[in-house]
C-alpha cells in the first residue's frame, strides 16, 4: 500500500464532490483526510485528498476525474 496526495480544481457542486468521493470508493482507496476549501469567491472548490491503495490507483483516480467537465484539473502531489 502506498500514500499520496491528490490536488483537485472543482466547480462548486454537491455532484461535483459526491462523485469524486464516488471515484475515490469505486478506486478501493483509503482516505485519510479531505481538505476542500472555496476559491474564485465561492464559484470553485479546492480539494486536498490524502489517500492510500495501490501504487497505480492514484493515476487512475486522477485520469477518472478528469474524464468529467465538473473537474478543471486533478494532478498527484507527492508518492510516499
Amino acid at each position: 500500500m502506498m500514500r499520496f496526495v491528490v490536488f483537485v480544481e472543482l466547480v462548486n457542486s454537491h455532484d461535483a464532490v459526491a462523485k469524486m468521493l464516488l471515484a475515490v470508493k469505486q478506486g478501493n482507496l483509503g482516505i485519510e483526510s479531505i481538505n476542500i476549501h472555496s476559491t474564485e469567491d465561492g464559484r470553485n472548490l479546492s480539494a486536498i485528498l490524502l489517500l492510500h491503495g495501490e501504487e497505480n490507483k492514484a493515476e487512475w483516480l486522477v485520469n477518472k476525474l478528469l474524464n468529467f467537465p465538473y473537474y478543471r484539473s486533478a494532478k498527484i502531489l507527492k508518492q510516499v
